[in-house]
Parts: structure tokens; sequence; C-alpha cells
């Protein structure tokens, strides 16, 4: 891995490289991305202009749409009809699943669903206060869509981190879309997930056709209230393009990791933690940021031992020769300063009372505290969802909760008297904006 110096060029160059691949999707095309734009659309369109017209085609022609998209991009051709899987199939996959698996399944349920409910927002009493009332109501979305990718293997963490809030949040219809493999199937580990949670409503839909199904319906389909999960980038850009007509989670980008040591930590510890991201993606970030040169090239040395032995490791090393990265700095201060700017997806710590270091972080999509919080449980067992905010969005964005699958209303009461009390008020700020119908409504009630 690279090894750099706080504030030196080398330091801002490697920040701007990594930075650098969330924003070239969009206005670049690869040899094989002309390659496959020149296949689906007959000429070489962006990444941005292909997602485009398939949200047009989506919302113009609706399941001749998906079926023409899913055979070009999936190789599969699936009718109309073969979209929902069958329910009895759903409930059915989870005899075809490991029984050591389901149990890891079953555990990681029961944590997100805890976590998940312990942290339901619940509506405060109302405020009364002579003539008036007001308060705040909660209540579930009517439905939401779960997007479920699988690439070389399948993820039911996915189906489970974005499901279970879902239930504690009491969303009725809850859909899940997810990719087909060649012979129409799903994984059945994705199935079994699905089963496991209550979710029966399955499509074997993929990518930026199903995002704009669930978005607008189809005429098989129904349109859902909001789509959340993970997916690439042409995902991202296909929710930007749907937002407005659907809520959405956050737009996130390739995975990430940012890791803070000091002279306490494990250098074979942190090598693993931050390969454990960098096997995701070619795209993924690994980052480490230490006070100690010295652990800066024993981490250096590890991760070059550890990724000979991962099943994933031309993806791992395509990560870390082009967005992994060693930042040596002065202080544990100036260790954070550099974390709260880059704002990681996750954060790990392994430095001395890391919990009192934990309490300086603002900026982080998920934090592990301590050396045995890889960010691995976070990722399968621990409850949180890994439905996180990366590319430095953690700076406005949360990870995914019950929360996301809520809305509030206000409610207000005013007596007679109550609006008497300040009907000249609200006549003052109306007429001042130039709204004599608001001041008016108020005045109404009293005159005679």
């Amino acid at each position: 891995m690279q090894i750099v110096k706080s504030g030196t060029e080398a330091f801002d160059a490697g920040l701007a490289r990594i930075a650098a691949r969330f924003n070239s999707l969009a206005n670049e095309l690869a040899d094989e991305g002309r390659e496959l734009a020149m296949r689906v659309y007959g000429e070489p369109l962006t990444p941005l202009q292909g997602v485009q017209r398939i949200i047009s085609d989506v919302r113009r022609t609706g399941d001749t749409a998906v079926s023409l998209y899913t055979e070009k991009f999936d190789g599969v051709q699936l009718s109309p009809s073969e979209f929902l899987v069958p329910e009895d199939e759903v409930l059915a996959s989870v005899d075809k699943v490991s029984p050591a698996l389901m149990k890891a399944m079953r555990i990681a349920k029961e944590n997100i669903f805890h976590y998940q409910q312990h942290i339901k927002p619940r509506a405060p009493r109302d405020i009364v206060l002579g003539e008036k009332t007001i308060g705040l109501r909660m209540g579930p979305l009517a439905s939401a869509a779960l997007y479920a990718p699988h690439g070389l293997a399948p993820y039911p963490s996915t189906v489970l981190m974005t499901a279970v809030p879902a239930k504690v949040a009491g969303v009725k219809r809850i859909v899940l879309c997810t990719p087909p493999r060649k012979d129409k199937s799903v994984p059945p580990e994705i199935l079994a997930a699905a089963a496991e949670c209550g979710v029966t409503e399955v499509y074997r839909v993929n990518g930026v056709a199903a995002i704009a199904m669930m978005a607008y319906g189809t005429q098989t389909v129904d349109r859902v209230d909001k789509i959340v999960g993970p997916g690439q980038s042409v995902i991202q850009l296909a929710k930007k393009e749907v937002f407005g007509a659907v809520g959405l989670d956050q737009f996130a980008g390739p995975t990430e990791i940012l890791v803070i040591a000091d002279q306490t930590a494990n250098p074979a510890w942190v090598a693993a933690d931050l390969l454990s991201q960098a096997e995701h993606n070619p795209d993924s970030s690994a980052i480490l940021v230490t006070t100690e040169p010295q652990l800066a090239e024993l981490v250096s040395e590890e991760v070059e031992k550890q990724i000979e032995q991962l099943s994933k490791k031309d993806v791992a090393r395509h990560s870390i020769d082009n967005y992994g990265l060693i930042i040596v700095t002065d202080s544990l201060e100036q260790s954070i300063d550099i974390a709260e700017q880059i704002a990681p997806e996750h954060l790990e710590l392994h430095i001395d009372q890391a919990e009192r270091g934990a309490e300086r972080i603002k900026n982080a999509g998920t934090i592990f505290i301590g050396p045995y919080a890889p960010e691995a449980v976070g990722d399968y067992i621990a409850g949180p969802s890994h439905v996180l905010p990366s590319g430095g969005t953690a700076r406005f964005f949360s990870g995914l909760s019950v929360s996301d699958f809520m809305r509030q209303w206000s409610v207000t009461y005013y007596s007679r008297g109550g609006l008497r009390s300040i009907q000249d008020d609200i006549t003052e700020i109306a007429e001042s904006e130039g709204f004599d119908g608001h001041a008016k409504s108020a005045r109404i009630r009293f005159q005679k």
C-alpha cells in the first residue's frame, strides 16, 4: 500500500484519486462500457444517458421494456408473468439452505430486530398550551422496495439488513427485487432470507429496469413509496433519476473503510480489516490513518502477505493498488481531523481509549470501537444495518434504519379563543407577504 505523510502533495493526490472514483462513471465510458452500450442501445451512450433511456422506456412501455433489458443485460428471457417468484418457491427455499447458514441468519435477524426496535422513533406527547394543542404523529410507509444485488455470490445479509427495519416500522407491503441467474432462478440464500423476514413478493428483475419498475410501476407490478438498498454506481445514477417520483434512502457508491490506529494496534488485524473491504469491489477504498510510521510499514507488509490468501485477490489487488492509502500523521487529533474530512462509510478505531475517541467522531456511516469489533460484525451480525452512506455523504446521510420506513406529520388544534388571540398576528405576516387570502381566512371566522 502507498504510504504518505499528511499535508504533502502525495497525501492530497491520494485523497483526490480516491474521491474521484465517485464522480467518473457519469462522464467516462471505458472500452468495455462503449461496447456494451453499442450492443444494448445501438449507439455509444454514456452511463447516465443509458440510465435515462432505460427509465424512459420502462415508463413508456412498462413490462415490455423490463423484459427487453433483462434479456439484454442479464441474458435471461423473462415474460412479465415470470417476474414474480412464486410464493411457494420463496418459502421452500429455507429447506435448500444449509442449517448452519439458516441458524446464522436467524441470529442476525434477531439482533437486527432488537436493535431496530430499540431505536424506533415514538411520537412525543402533545403540547397543550392554553387554547391550542400541537403535536406529532408517526406511522409506517404503505409500501417499500428493497434492492438486493448479487454478483459472484449471493448477499442474503443485504436482505436481512433492509427487510427487518421495514418490518419493525410496520410497512405492510415489502417488495424485493434481485437479479435472476441464467436459468431464471434466484439464489436460494436470497429467497431464504426473504422468507425468514416474511417478505414473499420477490421479483427477479435487475439493475436500472428494476429501479424504474419499482418507482413507476408497470402493467403487472404496482409502484412503491420508497426504494432502499445498495448497488453499484449505475444503480445510484438510476436512484437519482427517479428521486421525487419515489422516496430513497441515500445515494451511495463503492464501499470503503478507514482505520485509525496507534501503537496499541495489531498490524495483522488492521491489514485483515482493510482487505475485508478491498475484496468487495475493484473500486472499494481502504485507508489507514496512523501516528506510527513503523505500524504503517508493518500493515503494508501484512496487506501484501494476506492479499495472496484471498479467493478474490484480484479484486482486492485492484482496490488496494488504486484506492488504498496509508496516511502517517503527527498526532491523534490530526488523524481524527482527516477522518472527519473523509467522512468514511466504515470507521474503525484501533487506539488507546477508543471509546473516548469515538465521542469525537461525527462524520462516519458507522464506528467500530476497539480491536474486537471488526467491520465484519457490522456487515453481518451486530444489528445496525450495513446499508450505509459512502463517498463522503456521511456528512449529511445516515445509515439505513427503521426511521427510513416511517414518516411523520404534525397536528394542530386551536379553540375559538385561541385563534382570536392571534388573528391580528396572522394578518400582519400574511399581508406583508402579499397573501390577503391567508389573512382573510383567519379574520372571516370573527366577522358578523
